[in-house]
C-alpha cells in the first residue's frame, strides 16, 4: 500500500482537473474541428467552462456553510462522466450544457485542492510545489496530445481527459476541511478580501497580457513558428524551476523583500520582451518572466493561506484567477502595452505589499 502526501493527491488532482485551463488552445482548436464550431460558438463554450470555474467558487462556499462538504473523488468521478459523454455528442446545446457542467466540478476539485495546500504547514512551499507539478503535466500534455489528436482525431482529447480524472480515482479522497476552520462566525474584513484577489487577478492578469503578446513579438523578431515552440517549452521548465524556488525556506523567511524585488525584474523583462531589438535578449527575457511569474504566485497565495480569514478567502482564489487570466489581454490597447503593463505591475506591488503586511501581524 503506497502512502501519498497530503499535498501531492492535492497538487495531482489540480493539475488534472484545471487541465482544461492549461491547454486552453489546443483544446479549443479540437473542439472546433470535432464539432465544426463558429468562432463565436467556441467562445461561448470557453467562456462557460472557465466560468463554471468561477461558480464552484460560490457552491463550495454555501455548501460549507450549511455544513455540507463536497467529495473531490466523487466530483472526478462525475467529471470523468461528462468527459465520455462529451466525446459522444454532436449537438452543440447538448455538448455546451455538459461542458458547462464539467467546468462546476472541476472547479470544485480545484477548490479542494487549494484548501488542503493552504493547510499545509509551510504555504509557500505548497503552493510552490503544486505550481511545480502543474506545469510539469502541463509541458507533457503540450508535447504528447498533438500527436494524440493527429492521430486518433480531434474528440479522443476529451477521452484522454476523461481517462486522467478517472485515473484520479486511484489516488485517495483529499482530507475534509471542517467548516469550523472557515470561522464564518467572524465579521468579514471586504478590505482584506478585496486585496488579497486583488493580488492575485493582477498577477494572472499581468502574465496573460503578455503571454497573449508574446507570439506577436516573437514574429517581430523573426522568430519561426517551429521555433516559438521550442522556446516556449523551455520557458516551460524555467516556470517549474520559479516556482521551485519558492519552495525553499529562506524564500519564505524573506519574501517580504523578494517579492517586490521580483515585481520589480518583472517590469525590466517586459520592457526587454516589448520594446528591445535583440532577439537574444528576447529570448532570455522569455524565459525569465516565466520564471518570475512562476515565483511570485506561489508566495502571494502563501501569504494569502497564512493571513487573517485565510479559509475564506482560498476559497475564491480560483475567481480571481480565472477573471485576471480573462482579462489580461482584453485591456489591452494597440501602442500602450508597456505602459499598461508597468502599470498593472505597480498596482500588483501595492496589493501584495498590502497582504504580505497583513499576514504578518
Amino acid at each position: 500500500m503506497f502512502y501519498f502526501q497530503s499535498w501531492l493527491v492535492a497538487s495531482i488532482k489540480l493539475a488534472v482537473a484545471a487541465s482544461v485551463f492549461s491547454i486552453l488552445p489546443l483544446y479549443l482548436t479540437s473542439l472546433s474541428d470535432y464539432l465544426t464550431l463558429s468562432k463565436m460558438q467556441l467562445n461561448s463554450v470557453a467562456t462557460a467552462e472557465l466560468m463554471g470555474f468561477a461558480l464552484a467558487c460560490a457552491v463550495n462556499y454555501h455548501a460549507i456553510k450549511h455544513g455540507v462538504r463536497s467529495n473531490d473523488n466523487l466530483a472526478l468521478l462525475s467529471l470523468c462522466i461528462c468527459n465520455l459523454l462529451s466525446a459522444m455528442t454532436a449537438d452543440f446545446t447538448l455538448f455546451f450544457m455538459i461542458r458547462t457542467i464539467a467546468g462546476v466540478l472541476a472547479g470544485l476539485v480545484v477548490v479542494r485542492a487549494y484548501e488542503v495546500l493552504s493547510n499545509q504547514e509551510n504555504t509557500d512551499a505548497a503552493f510552490g510545489k503544486a505550481i511545480a507539478i502543474q506545469m510539469l503535466f502541463t509541458a507533457a500534455l503540450f508535447l504528447i496530445l498533438p500527436y494524440w489528436v493527429q492521430t486518433y482525431g480531434p474528440r479522443s482529447i476529451l477521452y484522454v481527459l476523461s481517462a486522467l480524472a478517472a485515473a484520479c480515482l486511484l489516488l485517495p479522497p483529499l482530507k475534509a476541511v471542517k467548516a469550523s476552520d472557515f470561522q464564518l462566525s467572524e465579521p468579514l474584513d471586504y478590505s482584506l478580501i478585496f486585496i488579497s484577489l486583488g493580488a492575485v487577478a493582477m498577477i494572472m492578469m499581468t502574465h496573460s497580457a503578455v503571454w497573449s503578446t508574446l507570439g506577436f513579438h516573437a514574429n517581430a523578431h523573426e522568430i519561426t513558428m517551429e521555433q516559438q515552440g521550442y522556446l516556449f517549452s523551455i520557458g516551460t521548465l524555467f516556470s517549474v524551476f520559479g516556482a521551485m524556488l519558492a519552495t525553499l525556506d529562506w524564500v519564505h523567511e524573506k519574501k517580504s523583500k523578494l517579492l517586490p524585488m521580483a515585481i520589480g525584474l518583472q517590469c525590466l523583462m517586459v520592457g526587454v520582451i516589448i520594446a528591445d531589438e535583440s532577439t537574444n535578449r528576447f529570448v532570455a527575457a522569455t524565459f525569465f518572466f516565466q520564471l518570475l511569474w512562476n515565483f511570485m504566485l506561489p508566495l502571494v497565495l502563501g501569504s494569502i493561506a497564512s493571513g487573517k480569514q485565510a479559509r475564506v478567502i482560498i476559497g475564491f482564489v480560483l475567481v480571481a484567477q480565472t477573471f485576471g487570466a480573462a482579462l489580461g489581454p482584453m485591456v489591452l490597447i494597440s501602442g500602450w502595452v508597456l505602459p499598461e503593463v508597468i502599470v498593472m505591475l505597480f498596482i500588483t506591488y501595492w496589493m501584495t505589499a498590502s497582504l504580505i503586511k497583513s499576514s504578518q501581524t
